[in-house]
């Protein structure tokens, strides 16, 4: 059975990035929150109506994939943070250094999100850094400094 790693982490952190680079020597999950957050309609797309089931079904998720995989990438909602921690599932968490807003804003722009959700983050940018401390965020809190993401780091985060 594999130890493995659980990571929450801010969106645009570079989980997909990651995923990318180590899918072919490691056994790593990209799951994505929303997929399990939204009803899907007959053609499996998300509707905009939430899952009623969303976190417990996102977190059996998770707990299915336990010790199969090396590193399942997760969403950093608090709810799915808190679920996680009332689970008792060990996991760490990424988020970028709160000087980094432009940079993450950017980054999403990049990444082809919509600007409701740009707008959403920017708008919530303070309070999100200003929670993180005192919210769950598992065994260990990173922080991403300028242009720095999760693959920066996760050698280290493996090794630790």
């Amino acid at each position: 059975m594999k130890n493995t790693l659980v990571v929450s982490a801010f969106p645009a952190c570079g989980k997909t990035v990651a995923y990318n680079k180590y899918k072919d020597s490691k056994t790593i999950l990209d799951s994505d929150s929303s997929e399990f957050s939204w009803i899907k309609d007959e053609f499996g797309n998300n509707t905009k109506e939430r899952n009623p089931d969303f976190p417990n079904n996102y977190i059996q998720h998770i707990k299915d994939n336990l010790g199969k995989a090396d590193i399942i990438f997760v969403s950093s909602h608090l709810n799915v943070r808190q679920a996680m921690k009332d689970n008792d599932i060990n996991y760490i968490t990424i988020y970028p250094s709160k000087e980094c807003r432009l940079e993450w804003v950017g980054r999403m722009y990049l990444r082809g999100n919509d600007a409701k959700f740009i707008s959403f983050i920017n708008d919530n940018w303070n309070k999100f850094m200003f929670d993180i401390k005192s919210e769950p965020h598992g065994t260990q809190l990173w922080f991403l400094e300028h242009n720095k993401c999760i693959e920066d780091c996760l050698e280290s985060i493996l090794k630790y």
